[in-house]
């Protein structure tokens, strides 16, 4: 829409995209960053909270099943990525907000480097999960018969470890589906729509 200035000159609104655009980076960023180091948090504590909780109906020596996918190079090295990429994130969103040019780069840097943290984290969670499931197998074959406690983990896991393919499976596409979401959308946007970002005023 045009609008005259003190001059008289037709003066040009801005495009309005980079806003909503900088705003959604910027939530979605700073969203990810938070679940990325909260998930963390409690999946490194979470053998030593259950261990705490169940200790008083486990028999003496008997470790607590491991309940989530235990601590891995791959996995710490997946976390610690997807962090990274979502800081770059924040600042896209906040470069866009300034309508600096910087913002399409640092969008188009962003996408390319979660396309890459969204099958490593997958690759990562994958691994993470059928290592768990051997260590589960291998505490009911040493102690899912110790006491009637035992015996319903057992049970429990057993039925679990029927689903876990499908679940697994529907977790995965799932999950890379919600990843790659907003990657493809700025590969689209920035690499093949928006070849600059527009100016906070044209005249």
């Amino acid at each position: 829409m045009d609008v005259e200035n003190v001059s008289g000159e037709a003066e040009v609104q801005p495009a309005g995209w980079p806003k909503p655009v900088g705003v959604l980076s910027l939530v979605f960023g700073i969203l990810a960053v938070t679940c990325g180091v909260l998930g963390t948090a409690v999946w490194i504590g979470s053998d030593a909270l259950m261990g705490s909780l169940m200790g008083g109906a486990l028999p003496a020596g008997t470790p607590a099943p491991p309940f989530a996918p235990p601590l891995s190079p791959i996995l710490i090295g997946a976390a610690a990525f997807g962090l990274l990429v979502n800081t770059v994130l924040i600042f896209a969103g906040i470069a866009l907000l300034k309508r600096s040019q910087s913002g399409r780069s640092l969008h188009l840097v962003y996408a390319l480097l979660a396309i890459v943290s969204a099958f490593l984290g997958s690759f990562a969670g994958y691994s993470g999960q059928q290592e768990q499931q051997r260590q589960m197998e291998s505490w009911i074959e040493q102690h899912g018969d110790t006491n009637e406690t035992t015996r319903e983990i057992a049970d429990s896991q057993r039925q679990s470890m029927q689903m876990q393919g499908p679940i697994q499976a529907v977790s995965l596409v799932g999950g890379m589906a919600v990843n790659l979401a907003w990657p493809v959308f700025c590969i689209i946007w920035f690499g093949m729509l928006k070849k600059a970002v527009p100016p906070a005023y044209e005249f």
